[in-house]
């Protein structure tokens, strides 16, 4: 059975500083090794916090590795119960993105001074995740139910929820969702080219994506 941690910081740190980041570039891959180079390579490239899938084997592992390096914020994503809540804060994340809105996580990953992120796609949904004490709601698919448009018309009876908006988000566009008032953006499709990450080429995926940041 894995051990609670202590909190390594005031529950607000990992807030302001996903605040700050607006960005966060998700590592979703097959193997921890993998998803410890990636998240290297996009830390190199600029990006400031790296949300690392539970969909990836062994997530933990690669979650510890990035946490201990101390570069930017990292995080664990895809928290789907309070099993993989307890493992990605053991393993040093800062905060937990769900897709839904698992009993226990938020009352978790706050106890070790982590960031909880809820999913919530209806109205009735992102209350529900704010009501949990979710620090920002995560709405996923956002291309899918209308892109910024739908952003702004659920901010108009909720103003200042702080939104992650996640999936058909990528850097060409991730500004125009900043501009309807996310307060965050998950860049996952098309930020690496697929060759660059069969080849593992590293040093090219970060001069890729440090060249689309500069000019995005």
């Amino acid at each position: 059975m894995l051990e609670e941690v202590q909190p390594a910081s005031s529950p607000a740190e990992p807030l302001d500083r996903l605040l700050e980041a607006r960005r966060v570039g998700l590592v979703r891959t097959r193997s921890a090794e993998t998803a410890l180079a990636l998240g290297r390579a996009l830390l190199d490239a600029g990006l400031d916090a790296i949300e690392v899938s539970f969909v990836t084997p062994d997530a933990a592992r690669a979650i510890a590795a990035l946490a201990a390096e101390g570069r930017g914020i990292i995080g664990a994503g895809t928290v789907v119960d309070v099993e993989r809540a307890r493992a990605a804060v053991n393993a040093g994340a800062a905060f937990l993105v769900s897709p839904g809105q698992p009993a226990g996580v938020v009352e978790l990953a706050h106890e070790a001074g982590a960031s909880a992120i809820l999913g919530g796609l209806t109205p009735t949904e992102i209350l529900a995740a704010l009501a949990l004490g979710a620090d920002f709601v995560k709405v996923f698919p956002i291309r899918a139910m209308g892109g910024p448009s739908y952003l702004r018309d659920v901010l108009a009876p909720l103003p200042g929820t702080r939104f992650l908006v996640s999936g058909g988000v990528t850097l060409a566009n991730h500004r125009e969702y900043l501009a309807a008032g996310a307060a965050l953006c998950t860049l996952g499709s098309g930020l690496v080219p697929e060759n660059l990450l069969v080849s593992g080429d590293w040093p090219a995926v970060t001069a890729h994506v440090r060249a689309a940041l500069a000019a995005s």
